[in-house]
């Protein structure tokens, strides 16, 4: 610790070692310091704490170095360096070591206390490493022994522990710190010195006695915060002597307390999935909850009965509604909705009571944005001809004004019903009484309105706002494509010579419920189909290459408006991809295929081309350009799927099922029905494409897809994410990163890398799905791998080359490069990239940001006791105001010590 003068220009007439406790100009010990305040001259050193003391003109300052035990001596001309032992700063010129000194003020130079200007509780000091004198400048500060900087603005100081000369570590701002009127030093655990009176300080708040620097007498000035003796040694004003390094421990320590009773009061739900809001061009749908989120008392729906205490007869509103699947329907949420007696809905994710059917889409999907219009023909427009999805019911296209959340967790769901059960359930039909369960949900979103408005209102606060806050994202990911004949990446626009057909499958899903989209039949049927076609066709057309190449392309976003349909598009009609349209052939759709009735599938068409009808990717290529093409489907009119575009549409949907007692990797390679079938699909669709592109009909036989593989694929995308295939396929750095957690892969598009960086993991699968079908595998290092333009063997405008896993077992050669033609496209609307938000041609979906998803259970109070604990609160607050006034007032009659009666001697 230092001991500095700093309200004048005298040496103090006593300075107190605060190590060894000794007082300097008493002549009662011989350790003691000696110093000459007229001349620049060190006398002698204390040999209990090895301090030195030195003095530069008239103010005198107290060195501590336990370390070295070099002699310092004062120096007028300084050249500043640091000591490699205690990483003091020094003069090193003409073999000379100084303290560094303000021009201002005597200060330590280490910039522990050194000049404190305390003035409302803010310090002041020298910044050590630029050698600043801080006053009201923002510098910095360096820690003395690890040479951490911090702004001195936070008013936290680096220090040492005066006992063990340690740089400790403060647990507010993770500095190597000790707060020079803290208590306990953290490494030692011991009292640290009060560095302005040299007194052990055993407050347990800080509470310190702060001395007059100059006389070393107890001012008589009373801080009215905390009624004792205070004196700013700066400015001698009365200041609250308590630092604000200290209120912020106080403040982590009751932050950590309160954190605790709020453990005890509430019970966090933390597997739950909100209904987040989505927007476009012209309004927005989704939930939300207000800024504080949204509370009501629990109430379990299971009957019409309840429906109506609900919203009508319940004594108690507003009401938290928790609900199984049978009663999550479009009639029950609307009649919420026009309620104001409903706070939120919590759903509970079960297959018990499932309906038949739940599609919470619209009847006819993606109608404002496909070629199917009014433009085209009022016959076609709307679904007229075909109602694709007659069983939706559009619930994910309403705009709800309370919290809509889905309850995953079996056990948490048990926790609520035995809490409802214990303090809500009514009993004879009479009103339950306090205290009630209740359940608070936070879920506030940032964008309102529509696409236009939040994009607008975004871009102002990147014009013109400090700390520009973004309300919503575009909905982005990436395409994957590939081709039989690999294609230049670095040539854009019309390839000569090619002619290419198109197969196609979509890669994403949705459903009521953010990130909840398993899309089984709705979106894994097609890759599936599409990858297990591609392993079968692609080993014949390497031997015998049919005239036209084939291009594999899977396309993220299509259930929102098509966005990486539109993008390809977008891109080749402006010469910005590896082909154009007039390089395309045709186009082969694979849509959900996985429920097909006996052997039974169906080609869809256009008028275009066939004068039928037609769904889906094809659309936006028709919308482009008359190329013929054709969807492959197992339905011939309504979709068979009766769960299309919901959370249910998961493996047993898909009929994914295995016998018992298999070990996972046993699954992984167990051929379901549904995997034959699916196997059957593949090759129909492999060998149709190969005789498409111009293929000899004597090697259709060669084409088969592998069941194995089809099983595999199936296992990994709709029951474990988190298999040895899909660890083997992927790089090293991935499956580290957690990508293969437990479960399925969800297929929701979301924000992509435009936000958060990695592509989407459903992307990634098929990306290194589709490398391990088309590469071969290569001799290249890991380095070489990912800069292969460096080798003149290969050729990084044909191929990709990826870093992957390799197989678990015991022969493998372990990681791997592989070479192959697949590659990745962006998959954002165009109406982005043009800044038309207004866009009526193009995708315009954004997803509102928001701060925090969480949900939470507790009792509640009744309103009166709630009002009569905050009255009790304010007058024992308003009490102990008068009697702390009444205490103040009177001090010096309650607290002057009686005078001593003079004895006489006779």
């Amino acid at each position: 610790m230092y001991r500095v003068c700093v309200s004048c220009v005298s040496c103090v007439s006593c300075i107190v070692c605060v190590s060894c406790m000794c007082c300097v100009s008493c002549m009662l010990s011989v350790i003691m310091y000696r110093v000459c305040v007229m001349y620049v001259l060190c006398v002698m050193y204390c040999m209990l704490c090895v301090m030195y003391v030195v003095c530069h003109h008239v103010s005198c300052v107290c060195h501590v170095c336990v370390v070295c035990h070099v002699l310092y001596v004062v120096c007028h001309v300084c050249c500043l360096s640091s000591c490699i032992v205690c990483f003091m700063y020094m003069c090193v010129s003409c073999l000379c070591r100084v303290h560094f000194v303000c021009r201002v003020r005597c200060v330590c130079h280490v910039g522990l206390v050194c000049v404190m200007y305390v003035v409302f509780v803010v310090m002041y000091a020298l910044c050590v490493s630029c050698h600043v004198c801080v006053v009201c400048r923002v510098s910095c500060m360096c820690c003395v022994s690890c040479r951490s900087y911090v702004c001195h603005v936070c008013v936290v100081l680096c220090a040492l522990c005066v006992l063990c000369a340690l740089c400790v570590l403060c647990v507010l701002c993770v500095m190597c710190i000790v707060c020079v009127m803290c208590v306990v030093c953290h490494v030692c655990v011991v009292y640290v010195f009060c560095v302005s009176c040299a007194l052990c300080v055993s407050c347990v708040l800080c509470f310190m006695y702060v001395l007059s620097v100059s006389c070393r007498s107890c001012v008589r000035c009373v801080c009215r915060v905390c009624f004792m003796n205070v004196l700013c040694v700066s400015c001698r004003s009365c200041v609250c002597h308590v630092c604000v390094v200290c209120v912020m421990y106080v403040l982590c320590v009751s932050c950590v307390s309160c954190s605790s009773v709020e453990r005890k009061i509430y019970v966090e739900l933390n597997d739950t999935v909100p209904c987040v809001r989505l927007l476009n061009a012209t309004h927005q749908i989704g939930c939300q909850s207000s800024m504080s989120g949204d509370t009501g008392v629990l109430h379990v729906l299971e009957s019409e009965s309840d429906l109506d205490w609900i919203l009508n007869t319940g004594p108690h509103p507003p009401y938290m509604v928790i609900m199984e699947t049978a009663f999550f329907s479009r009639s029950v949420m609307l009649r919420m909705k026009n309620s104001s007696r409903v706070a939120g809905v919590a759903v509970i994710v079960s297959k018990t009571g499932l309906a038949e059917n739940f599609s919470p889409h619209t009847t006819c999907p993606n109608q404002n944005t496909g070629v199917y219009s009014a433009k085209y023909g009022p016959e076609l427009a709307n679904c007229n001809m075909t109602m694709w999805n007659p069983l939706a019911n559009g619930l994910s296209y309403e705009d709800f004004a309370f919290p809509v959340f889905a309850l995953k967790d079996e056990n948490q769901t048990q926790v609520i019903r035995k809490c409802y059960e214990d303090h809500n359930l009514r009993l004879n039909g009479s009103a339950p009484q306090y205290p009630l369960c209740a359940m608070q949900l936070f879920s506030h979103m940032h964008a309102v309105t529509d696409t236009v408005t939040c994009m607008r209102r975004t871009d102002l606060q990147n014009k013109f706002s400090i700390n520009p806050e973004i309300l919503c994202d575009a909905l982005t990911d990436f395409n994957v494509w590939a081709s039989t004949r690999p294609l230049n990446n670095s040539a854009k626009g019309h390839a000569d010579n090619v002619s290419v057909v198109i197969a196609a499958t979509r890669l994403d899903g949705r459903s009521f419920f953010w990130q909840e989209a398993p899309a089984a039949e709705g979106t894994v049927s097609g890759i599936v189909t599409l990858l297990a076609a591609v392993q079968a066709l692609y080993p014949v057309v390497q031997l015998a290459p049919p005239p036209r190449n084939i291009f594999f392309t899977f396309f993220q976003g299509e259930a929102f408006d098509y966005i990486g349909s539109s993008k390809m598009v977008y891109d080749m009609e402006r010469k910005k991809f590896v082909i154009d349209l007039n390089n395309v052939h045709s186009m082969l759709e694979i849509g959900q295929v996985g429920l097909r009735s006996g052997r039974e599938l169906w080609m869809h068409s256009d008028p275009i081309s066939r004068m039928n009808s037609s769904s889906v990717e094809e659309e936006r290529f028709l919308r482009a350009r008359q190329i013929p093409g054709l969807v492959l489907a197992d339905h011939q009119t309504a979709f068979v799927n009766r769960y299309y575009e919901s959370m249910y549409d998961d493996a047993e949907n898909l009929k994914v099922s295995y016998p018992p007692n298999l070990s996972p990797e046993e699954k992984l390679v167990y051929e379901t029905e549904a995997a034959k079938s699916l196997a059957e699909v593949a090759t129909l669709v492999a060998r149709s494409l190969y005789k498409h592109a111009g293929g000899d009909d004597s090697n259709l036989n060669n084409i088969t897809a592998d069941p194995k593989i089809v099983a595999q694929m199936l296992y990994g995308f709709v029951i474990q994410k988190n298999n040895s295939w899909f660890q083997s396929l992927l790089p090293p750095y991935l499956t580290k990163k957690g990508i293969l957690s437990s479960g399925p892969p969800q297929f929701y598009i979301g924000l992509g890398p435009r936000t958060f960086g990695p592509v989407h993991s459903v992307t990634l699968f098929v990306q290194h799905i589709m490398a391990n079908l088309t590469g071969t595998v290569t001799n290249l290092t890991e380095t070489q791998c990912q800069k292969p333009d460096e080798i003149s063997t290969e050729n990084k405008d044909l191929y990709a080359y990826l870093w992957v896993s390799g197989s678990t077992a015991v022969n493998s050669s372990g990681p791997f490069c592989v070479r192959a033609p697949v590659r990745l496209s962006e998959a954002v609307s165009p109406a982005f990239e043009r800044l038309e938000y207004g866009s009526q041609d193009y995708s315009t979906w954004t997803e509102s940001r928001w701060k925090s998803i969480r949900a939470r259970i507790f009792l509640v109070a009744s309103r009166e006791l709630e009002m009569l604990t905050l009255g009790v609160g304010v007058a024992v607050l308003l009490l102990s105001l008068l009697v702390t006034y009444f205490i103040s007032s009177k001090a010096e009659l309650l607290f002057s010590s009686a005078r001593e009666t003079p004895t006489t001697t006779y």
